[in-house]
């Protein structure tokens, strides 16, 4: 399981820089890679990483698509396909208040060498007005700027989706009714390879960590604005038994927080809204109850500057996005050491 959130986690934070990302598409500096795609994986991945947000929102999230497709395995760039799913699927599980989010992968022509496939991404959400359909994939397009007040987001998803699918020749197409939902979909062509039983390119990341530790002891405090962010990082604190977790969602609710209790150790996020990071940072020193807990940045900007950012604003420490168990096991190994049960 751990490997399964780790994966899906990877999947996510590494692709969590738009406005980088969109930079690289457009000055096509991205380069597509062919690597054997296990769809049956990927699909796990998938509902893995969105369940726990529909639960909360009481909405049904399914995932389907038939035995033949299950087993079938093509090349594509995998990391990329995914963030086009992601994307589409975190659109719709955001934009949908009642009733259900879909994503089914069908087989729409198949040779001996090539696969055609069609993803459908479906919701019963809020719906997008017909006159802002021809804007949708423009950069910083949302059909309302008062849906950017109340649900947030960059408005980049489907703009770098729609670009990424154009590199792979596989346009994506939306039909959409205000008020009752969208559908949005994609027919991509692949190169067949081996069936999915015959993968093996997932096994490194299936490997059991090396020793376990038990951290069952302390309180941790995880300062981050995206929700599923929260939950990959809650899931993976798990794995070394840390279920007392605060979650905070910009500084100024973590500092309220630090005003409340106590905590053993704090992961704040860098760029936040209403208070960042290293603005939060500042804030919870000046409590005496957090002169010297451990303050762990995440960030996605490992250069010399930005980590000198997060050591004058007095953090301690940093961790990379995306996040990898090795790195979040030896954060906590250096600033915990003394709270671990060995088992």
């Amino acid at each position: 399981m751990l490997h399964l959130i780790q994966s899906s986690g990877a999947s996510l934070l590494v692709i969590i820089n738009d406005i980088l990302d969109l930079s690289k598409i457009e000055a096509s500096k991205i380069e597509l890679e062919s690597e054997p795609v296990d769809l049956s994986y990927l699909l796990e991945e998938l509902k893995h990483l969105f369940q726990e947000q529909a639960d909360s929102k009481n909405i049904q999230l399914y995932i389907s698509t038939t035995p033949e497709v299950e087993k079938l395995a093509f090349l594509a760039d995998e990391t990329r396909l995914k963030q086009v799913l992601i994307n589409l699927l975190g659109n719709a599980v955001k934009f949908t208040e009642r009733g259900s989010v879909s994503l089914t992968v069908n087989i729409q022509e198949i040779g001996l060498d090539e696969v055609k496939l069609t993803f459908n991404v479906s919701d019963t959400g809020i719906g997008i007005a017909s006159e802002h359909l021809n804007t949708l994939f423009e950069a910083f397009s949302q059909a309302d700027t008062s849906i950017t007040r109340r649900f947030g987001g960059t408005g980049l998803g489907l703009t770098i989706s729609n670009k990424l699918l154009d590199l792979m020749e596989a346009p994506l197409q939306v039909e959409s009714t205000l008020g009752e939902g969208s559908h949005f979909y994609f027919s991509l062509l692949a190169k067949r390879t081996l069936s999915s039983m015959d993968l093996d390119h997932k096994d490194a990341s299936l490997t059991t960590p090396k020793e376990d530790i038990d951290l069952s002891n302390i309180n941790a405090l995880v300062v981050e604005d995206n929700d599923i962010n929260q939950i990959v990082i809650e899931a993976m604190l798990n794995e070394f038994n840390i279920t007392s977790i605060n979650m905070a969602n910009n500084g100024q609710e973590a500092v309220e927080q630090c005003e409340l209790g106590v905590f053993d150790i704090i992961f704040m996020d860098m760029q936040m809204p209403v208070l960042d990071g290293p603005q939060a940072t500042v804030k919870i020193r000046e409590f005496s109850a957090f002169k010297h807990t451990p303050i762990i940045a995440l960030t996605a900007n490992v250069l010399s500057a930005d980590k000198q950012r997060c050591f004058d604003a007095g953090m301690d420490d940093y961790i990379a996005k995306p996040l990898e168990y090795d790195a979040l096991r030896s954060i906590l190994l250096k600033w915990c050491r003394t709270n671990i049960k060995r088992t």
